[in-house]
């Protein structure tokens, strides 16, 4: 018996990564080299099927951008990291940031509490409606007067 197993517990972060370029920007890439989905995606490669989900999205997972980009036409432009300073002091929190804090958080309280209380509401809702397409229907006959 093999040691080896698949955890589908949990997505793997790199497969989950991916990069907007936009679904007509993608399109224009692929018309200007006058290329169908089955050439450009042997290019790449992967599957015409993949690429055409690819672009329908108008999302390049992160790591092929590398091979992507070029073939598109694509110019890739590294950013220098930005340097974020950060206080330690406690002093630098003014009282109308800690007001404005505590309404933050409140505000988000009550959105989960609404959103909790719709969810329960539409469960509610799709039940009456099964219940409803469910139960036997009786057509009453109205006579025409002639």
């Amino acid at each position: 018996m093999s040691d080896l197993y698949l955890d589908l517990r949990r997505r793997i972060p790199l497969v989950a990564e991916w990069t907007d370029v936009g679904d007509e920007e993608m399109e224009r890439a692929q018309a200007r080299l006058g290329l169908s989905d089955e050439r450009l995606a042997r290019l790449i490669p992967i599957s015409a099927k993949t690429w055409v989900r690819w672009k329908r999205r108008g999302q390049i997972p992160t790591h092929y951008l590398p091979k992507v980009a070029p073939i598109l036409g694509f110019e890739i432009v590294p950013m220098e990291p930005v340097e974020i300073a950060v206080a330690t002091q406690t002093s630098v929190v003014t009282p109308d940031l800690r007001e404005s804090l505590a309404e933050l958080v409140e505000l988000s309280r009550r959105q989960a509490e609404i959103a909790e209380r719709s969810e329960a509401a539409l469960g509610r809702i799709e039940l009456a409606i099964r219940e409803t397409d469910a139960a036997p229907r009786r057509v009453r006959r109205v006579a025409k007067n002639a």
